[in-house]
C-alpha cells in the first residue's frame, strides 16, 4: 500500500492548460467512483483546502417548444462559490434552487433570448440503462443567464476524454461513434457542420451550455459508477498546482482504502488450496456407501467361518473334553481366525489398489467430461494402508468372537456327537432386547430422516439419510429375530409351514443371511431413487428449463438485441459475473460462483420448476420469482451482540436463487443458507438463498434481480447470457444461426436439455459407482444365502433322509429347502426396501420420482439369482444315499 500511487487506482490530479485556477482531480474511468470523491474530499479539508464536486454530462436534448440545443453539455456544481471556482448565478440571483437552470449567453444560442421563468425540457440517457439506452425528461425552469467569460468560459470543467475533447485532428463530440446510443450517422444529421451547435462546439469544446446545482444533476446523472466527473480544489496562498499536487496526492491515499476502491489484494494460494479440497468428498461418499458393503463382508465371514467351526466341532468337543479350558480354546480359534484374517487383509490390501483404480476408471466412463481424467488419480498412502489394515484387523476380531461365542458353550459329549447348537430342547423366546429395539429404533430412524429432510447442511443431511435408515434396518431385522424365535416351535400340518417353521431352526444364521440381503437392497434402492432425468414437463413454462430450450454465452457482451438474430427471437438476456462453476461438473471447490443478473421483464415472467422456496404470500408463491425483489435481509455473522445500523446495510442478505444439488453438495448450504462473494469493490456480500431449482439448466450459476446485480457489480457492463426460446425440433438450426450471427462475440448457443442432460450424467456417474458397491454387497448376499443353503442341507442329511424313506418325494424335499430360503431371501429384500423407501421419502416428497420399473427388474433379478443359488446348493440331496444318512441321523 505505500507503494501505490494516485495513477494505480486511476486518480488523475490535472492541471488546466488554459488557467491556473484550481487543480482538477478526475478519474480514468470518467465518473469518480464514490469511495474516492469522499477520500478527495477529506483530503482536501485534512489539508485546509477549497474543494467542489463538479458533475458533468451530456444530455440529449434541450427544448423549449420548437426551438432546442441538440447535446448539451450541462454542469451540476456549487453555482455560489467563491472565485476562482464561481460563481455561475445571473444577476439578482443568489441561489439555484432544485430543478432551476442556467444558461450561457452565445450568439447563436437557440434559447439565448427566453425570458426567466421559462419552462424547459431537458431529454437524457437514464445512465444505468445500456444498449438502446432510455431517454427520461425532466422540467426545468430558466433563472436567467449568464456570459461566456470568466470562470463561464471553462472548458476544462468536463473531463479530460481522449479523441473527445483533445485537440487532436478528427476529434470531437459529434465525431464520436458509440452505437448504438449515440451513432456517428444520427449525430451526423442533428448536428451538421454547419449548425450553430458545431460551431460552438468548434470554438469552445466541451464548455458547459447550461448549469445546475449539484442536488439536481446528481438526481438526473446518478448511475451506478458514481456521479461525480470532478472535484476542483484550490491551492492555498502562495501555492502553485503542481505543490498543491505533490501534497494532496499523498493526503488522497491515506484515506483511500484499496478494496474499497477496487483494488482488491487476493490470496491465490489460499483461494488455490481452498479449492484443491474438492467440492464433494470422494473418500466420505464412498465410505458412507461402502459401510453397507463392509458389513455384509463382516456378516459373510462370520458365517463361514462358523461352518469351518461347526465341521471341526468334534475336534472342539475332544480340545474341551482332554483339558483345555475354553478360554484356552477360544483363544486357540481366535488366533488361528485372526491369523487368517491378517492373511486376508494383507491381499485385501494389494487388491485395495487395484480395486480404487477400477472404481475410478468406471467413475471417469461414465463422466461426460473425459478432461476429468487428467484430474482425477488414484491415491494411496502408508496411513491409509495402516487404517485399513487395523480397521480390518478389528472387525474381524469381533466377528471371529462372536462366532466362536455359542460354540464353545456346547457341552463336550454334545460336540463329540456332532452337535454344534445347545440342546435341542432349548426354547428359543423372542427377547425384550429386541422389542427394545423396535420400540427405540423406529421414532428415533423416523426422527433423524425428518430432520434430515429440513437439514440445509449436506453433511448432515447424508448424516441423517444413513443414520435414520440403519435405524429403521436394525428395527427391521430385530421385527424378523422375533418372528423367527416366535415360529421356531410352532405345530406344522404342512410341507409349507414346515418350511418356515425351519427358516428359524437357526435364528442367528437366518438373521444374518436376511441382513447382508437388506442391506445391499437398501443400498440400490435408496441410490437408484436419487437418478433423475429431465421429465416430459422439461420444456414447459413450469419445468425445468421455463420454456427456453437455448441458453446462449458470449464472451464479449452485448447492449441490445436490436439488429442481432436474438431480436427476432423470444429471448431474455441475463447479466453475467464470471465467478467458478458450482454445478457438479467442477471437481474443485466453488469459492466464488458465477452470477447471473435477471431483468425485471423475466421476473414478472416467472416460469421454472422450483425445489423449494421461502415464499410467503400467496403473489409469492404463484410466482416465486418475485422473491429476488425482496428488500434485502438484515444479517450479522455475529449474533451476540446488536447491529449497528452501518453494519446492518453492510451486511444485508441479497436474495438469490440457486439449484438444489449445487446449493447442498457444493456450496455445502440450503433454502435460508449464506453465501459470501466479493463485490466489484472486493467487499464481501451476503447471498441469502430465497429458493432452490430441480432439474434447471442453472446449476453454475447464483440468479438475482437486475437491479440488486447492477448496484453490487457496477464494473460488469452488457449481457453476456441469453435464454431463447425457438419452436420446438429447430434447436440446433436455431443455435448454429446465433453463433454464426454473434461470432464476433464468441457466442455459444446450447439446448438447455443437453446442458441439463450433462450435469445428470454427472449424478449418474456417482450412483452407478454407488451401485456397483451395491451389487458387491447384493453378491455377499447371494453367496451368504448359498452358505447357509449348504449348510442347512449338510446339517439336516438324516432328517431329509428320514422324510424321503417314509415316502416323500425328493422333489418335494427340494422345494421345502427351497421355500424356507426363498422366505429369508425375499424378507431380507422386503427390509432393505422398506427402510431405503422410508429414508428417501424427504427426497420425494419434495418432487423426487423412484423409478419402480427400474427397481422392479434390479430386485426380480436378485431374487431370480438368489433362487437359482439356493436351487443349485439342494441339488445335491437327489443324490445323497438314504442309508448312510439314517445312520447319521
Amino acid at each position: 500500500r505505500k507503494q501505490l500511487r494516485p495513477a494505480d487506482y486511476g486518480l488523475r490530479l490535472r492541471t488546466p492548460s488554459r488557467h491556473e485556477r484550481y487543480l482538477s482531480v478526475e478519474s480514468e474511468q470518467l465518473v469518480l467512483p464514490p469511495a474516492m470523491a469522499e477520500a478527495t474530499e477529506k483530503a482536501a479539508a485534512e489539508l485546509k483546502l477549497r474543494a467542489e464536486p463538479t458533475i458533468v454530462y451530456v444530455a440529449d436534448t434541450l427544448r423549449h417548444e420548437k426551438r432546442e440545443i441538440p447535446y448539451p453539455v450541462i454542469a451540476g456544481l456549487n453555482l455560489a462559490a467563491e472565485k476562482p471556482l464561481g460563481p455561475f448565478l445571473p444577476k439578482g440571483v443568489s441561489e439555484l434552487k432544485d430543478n432551476d437552470v442556467v444558461l450561457v449567453e452565445w450568439l447563436e444560442n437557440p434559447l439565448g433570448k427566453l425570458p426567466p421563468g421559462s419552462k424547459l425540457t431537458l431529454t437524457y440517457f437514464n445512465p444505468d440503462v445500456e444498449g438502446d439506452g432510455k431517454l427520461e425528461t425532466a422540467e426545468l425552469t430558466l433563472r436567467g443567464t449568464i456570459p461566456l467569460t470568466g470562470v463561464a468560459n471553462d472548458r476544462d470543467l468536463t473531463p479530460e476524454i481522449r479523441g473527445v475533447t483533445d485537440e487532436r485532428p478528427g476529434a470531437g463530440l459529434f465525431s464520436w461513434d458509440r452505437p448504438p446510443m449515440l451513432p456517428k450517422e444520427k449525430i451526423k444529421e442533428r448536428v451538421p457542420d454547419d449548425s450553430p451547435r458545431a460551431r460552438f462546439w468548434n470554438a469552445n469544446k466541451a464548455t458547459p451550455m447550461a448549469y445546475v446545482n449539484l442536488a439536481t444533476a446528481k438526481k438526473f446523472f446518478t448511475s451506478r459508477f458514481g456521479s461525480i466527473t470532478s472535484i476542483r480544489v484550490v491551492p492555498a496562498p502562495g501555492e502553485s498546482l503542481d505543490q498543491t499536487a505533490e501534497k494532496l496526492g499523498p493526503e488522497i491515499l491515506k484515506h483511500l482504502d484499496p478494496v474499497k476502491s477496487g483494488l482488491a489484494f487476493d490470496p491465490i494460494r489460499e483461494r488455490l488450496f481452498t479449492a484443491s479440497h474438492g467440492g464433494t468428498d470422494f473418500g466420505g461418499l464412498f465410505l458412507g456407501f461402502s459401510c453397507f458393503l463392509i458389513a455384509a463382508a463382516l456378516m459373510l465371514v462370520g458365517l463361514l467361518f462358523r461352518l469351518a467351526l461347526d465341521r471341526r466341532g468334534k475336534e472342539v468337543g475332544l480340545l474341551l473334553a482332554t483339558g483345555y479350558s475354553v478360554k484356552h480354546v477360544r483363544s486357540l480359534l481366535l488366533g488361528e481366525g485372526l491369523a487368517l484374517a491378517a492373511i486376508g487383509a494383507a491381499i485385501g490390501l494389494v487388491a485395495a489398489v487395484g480395486y480404487n483404480a477400477l472404481m475410478l476408471k468406471v467413475l471417469l466412463a461414465l463422466w461426460p467430461d473425459p478432461e476429468v481424467a487428467k484430474i482425477l488419480k488414484p491415491h494411496s498412502s502408508a496411513t491409509s494402508f495402516a487404517i485399513g489394515f487395523g480397521a480390518t484387523g478389528l472387525m474381524s476380531l469381533v466377528t471371529l468372537w462372536l462366532s466362536i461365542r455359542n460354540l464353545v458353550k456346547v457341552t463336550p459329549p454334545a460336540l463329540l456327537r456332532g452337535e454344534t447348537t445347545q440342546g435341542g430342547n432349548v426354547r428359543y423366546r423372542p427377547s425384550r432386547r429386541s422389542l427394545g429395539l423396535i420400540i427405540i429404533f423406529v421414532p428415533l430412524g423416523v426422527s433423524l430422516i425428518l430432520a434430515g429432510g429440513i437439514a440445509s447442511n449436506p453433511d448432515e443431511q447424508a448424516l441423517a439419510f444413513f443414520g435414520g435408515g440403519t435405524l429403521l434396518l436394525t428395527a427391521g431385522l430385530a421385527s424378523l429375530s422375533r418372528s423367527l424365535k416366535r415360529t421356531r416351535h410352532r405345530e406344522v400340518k404342512s410341507l409349507g409351514q414346515l418350511a418356515i417353521r425351519n427358516a428359524a431352526r437357526n435364528p442367528t444364521r437366518s438373521l444374518l443371511t436376511a441382513a447382508l440381503l437388506a442391506s445391499a437392497a437398501f443400498l440400490l434402492v435408496a441410490v437408484e431413487s436419487f437418478r433423475r432425468e429431465p421429465g416430459k414437463d422439461f420444456g414447459e413454462k413450469s419445468g425445468g428449463s421455463g420454456g427456453f430450450n437455448l441458453l446462449a454465452e458470449a464472451d464479449v457482451p452485448l447492449y441490445q438485441l436490436a439488429g442481432t438474430p436474438l431480436e427476432k427471437m423470444e429471448a431474455f438476456p441475463l447479466r453475467l459475473r464470471t465467478g467458478d462453476d458450482a454445478s457438479c461438473l467442477n471437481l474443485f471447490q466453488a469459492s466464488r460462483p458465477r452470477l447471473l443478473g435477471v431483468p425485471d421483464s423475466f421476473i414478472q415472467r416467472g416460469g421454472f420448476q422450483f425445489y423449494e422456496t421461502a415464499a410467503k404470500t400467496p403473489e409469492e408463491k404463484a410466482n416465486p420469482w418475485l422473491l429476488l425483489n425482496r428488500k434485502p435481509d438484515p444479517f450479522l455473522a455475529v449474533s451476540d451482540r446488536r447491529a449497528t445500523e452501518a453494519e446492518t446495510n453492510a451486511n444485508a442478505a441479497i436474495p438469490v436463487f440457486c439449484e438444489q444439488n449445487t446449493a447442498l453438495w457444493m456450496l455445502k448450504t440450503g433454502l435460508g443458507g449464506i453465501v459470501k462473494v466479493p463485490d466489484d469493490s472486493g467487499n464481501d456480500i451476503n447471498l441469502k438463498i430465497v429458493g432452490t431449482f430441480a432439474d434447471s439448466p442453472f446449476q453454475s450459476e447464483l440468479i438475482m434481480s437486475d437491479s440488486n446485480f447492477v448496484r453490487l457489480f457496477p464494473k460488469q457492463e452488457g449481457y453476456r447470457v441469453f435464454l431463447v426460446r425457438t419452436p420446438q425440433g429447430t434447436e440446433a438450426e436455431t443455435a448454429r444461426s446465433l453463433e454464426l450471427g454473434l461470432r464476433r462475440n464468441g457466442l455459444t448457443a446450447t439446448p438447455t436439455r443437453e446442458r441439463v442432460a450433462a450435469y445428470q450424467a454427472v449424478i449418474g456417474a456417482y450412483l452407478s459407482t454407488f451401485q456397483l458397491l451395491g451389487g458387491f454387497g447384493l453378491l455377499l448376499g447371494v453367496l451368504g444365502l448359498a452358505v447357509v443353503v449348504l449348510r442347512g442341507v449338510w446339517e439336516r442329511l438324516g432328517e431329509l433322509a428320514l422324510l424321503r424313506a417314509v415316502g416323500y418325494p425328493t422333489r418335494s424335499l427340494q422345494v421345502l429347502v427351497l421355500t424356507e430360503n426363498a422366505m429369508l431371501l425375499v424378507v431380507g429384500l422386503a427390509i432393505g426396501v422398506l427402510a431405503a423407501l422410508i429414508s428417501v421419502a424427504p427426497h420425494v416428497v419434495a418432487g423426487a420420482t423412484v423409478p419402480w420399473v427400474r427397481l422392479a427388474v434390479m430386485l426380480g433379478i436378485v431374487v431370480v439369482a438368489g433362487l437359482g443359488v439356493a436351487f443349485a446348493a439342494t441339488a445335491g440331496i437327489l443324490r445323497v444315499p438314504v442309508i448312510p444318512a439314517l445312520r447319521r441321523e
